[in-house]
């Protein structure tokens, strides 16, 4: 009778059972194809803003799509949330932008998380913004994270809620 150390045994019964484990992607192809599409609506979405092409962002938001942001108010030292429809928001980058005549803004995205169950999408985007108007709540420079909540609608995927970590002046 062969004796083996309790050690070399249990290394092998270790790589046999690994040797049976193998990993299955059942993920289906429809969502490869929907996540590629999201991507793309984010980068878009980016690319408009930078150049803040408001009528171009726009076609990114659902009909009924929302925007929060930090916002202070009068007499407040503490940035407080606000909730506007997407186009009241872009109504008012649109004015603040022409205030600012001439500036430019500059949009890159570092990161990208996605997740995506059926019709609805979650992106958490890093992302380095410049827009003339923003100014970055409790952050250094200008790198933040934004989220974004995105619908499959008949027209392809749309954004439901964005929401900002930046404050307007």
């Amino acid at each position: 009778m062969v004796h083996m150390p309790l050690s070399r045994l249990l290394a092998l019964g270790g790589l046999f059972l690994l040797s049976a484990c193998h990993f299955e992607d059942h993920t289906p192809a429809g969502s490869r194809r929907d996540e590629a599409q999201i991507r793309e609506v984010v980068i878009e979405f980016y690319r408009g803003l930078a150049a803040m092409d408001w009528g171009h962002v726009r076609t990114f938001f659902a009909p009924d799509g929302r925007v929060s942001f930090l916002a202070v108010m009068d007499g407040d030292s503490i940035p407080r949330v606000q909730v506007l429809p997407a186009d009241s928001a872009l109504l008012t980058w649109a004015r603040q932008g022409r205030e600012r005549a001439g500036e430019r803004g500059e949009a890159r995205i570092i990161r990208a998380d996605l997740r995506q169950v059926d019709g609805v999408a979650a992106v958490w985007v890093t992302v380095r913004l410049r827009l003339p108007f923003q100014r970055r709540a409790g952050e250094t420079g200008d790198e933040g994270v934004e989220h974004l909540v995105l619908h499959r609608t008949a027209e392809g995927w749309r954004i439901a809620l964005l929401s900002l970590p930046w404050t307007l002046q």
